[in-house]
Order: C-alpha cells, then structure tokens, then sequence
C-alpha cells in the first residue's frame, strides 16, 4: 500500500478503486482476506482482456483467439462487397489485415488452430472476393513469395509469428 501511495504523491494518479481488479494466484490464498482489505480492490479472474489482448494464465488456446479471428472475418467481409481489384484486395491484405494478426503476433505464439482459419479468411477474401470469383491463378503458399519470384508478397503468419517471438525473447542484437 505504501507504494501505491507514494505513486500517486509522485505521479499525481491514484487508482481507481472501480476499475481496479486484484487477481491472485492460489499461492497467495492465506493473503487473500488481508490484500482486498488493504488494497480496496475488488476480486478478479482469469480471463481479463487488456489492450485488447486476453490475459491469461496458460498457454494461449485458439478460444482464446476467437476475438482475433472475428475481427479479421468482420474486416474481410466489409471489405469484400467493395468493388475491388485484384491488386487492391491484396494491397489490403498487406495492410489492414496482417496489422491486426502483427498486433496479436507481437504478443503471443498463435496456435497453428488460428493461423489456419485466419490464411483461410485471407485466401477466400483474394480469390472469391472483390468484384467478381475468380479462380485461383497460383498456389495460395506461392502467394507468400516475392513479387520477383511471382508471389504478391501477403506475409505468412507462422513465420511471422515465429521471427516476431524471437525479437521478443531477445532473439534480436
């Protein structure tokens, strides 16, 4: 308590006794009575998404990344009935989706259980949204490729879900 008090004389922030949640692990079940009535919180649990992320206790399940994968559905399917290009669906591809699978990917290791259904959004969105259905002009993993080796570079998520864990982990020098 006497760090949070000193936080705030310092920082002028004090906590906010609505908002705030003390979640504990069942090591500290002895202090559990003593910390909410010092601290004021109130009792949270497992999960609690912030910054959009879920916070959890284990490993990251594909449950866990539902959000994800319906945020990257609701994208692509308010992007498919646009009048779009082939050129234009993969520049939002490159953009505003894989954004939002670098944002998760920077977190968290994605289960391959996600990886797949969100390439699977991507793959359906380039060759059967847009203005017309097409039919597929290359292999979908050649379409990971650079563009001078004949792909349209869209990045792979498991490679680069694997690179950015590795800057994360310090894997970068």
């Amino acid at each position: 308590m006497n760090g949070l008090r000193r936080f705030a004389f310092w920082s002028g922030l004090e906590a906010n006794l609505n908002k705030s949640q003390l979640i504990l692990s069942k090591s500290a079940m002895g202090l559990r009575v003593h910390l909410f009535a010092l601290l004021g919180f109130q009792e949270g649990i497992l999960p609690v998404k912030h910054l959009g992320f879920p916070l959890i206790n284990l490993r990251l399940a594909a449950d866990d990344c539902k959000l994800l994968l319906l945020k990257v559905d609701e994208r692509l399917k308010g992007l498919g009935k646009l009048q779009l290009s082939l050129a234009a669906q993969v520049q939002l591809l490159q953009s505003v989706i894989s954004a939002l699978n670098i944002y998760w990917a920077m977190a968290f290791k994605l289960p391959k259980g996600i990886i797949k259904p969100i390439e699977a959004h991507m793959h359906n969105f380039l060759w059967q949204g847009g203005s017309d259905s097409r039919m597929a002009k290359v292999s979908w993993k050649d379409v990971f490729r650079p563009r001078d080796e004949g792909g349209q570079e869209i990045c792979a998520l498991e490679p680069l879900n694997r690179a950015l864990m590795s800057a994360l982990m310090g894997g970068y020098s």
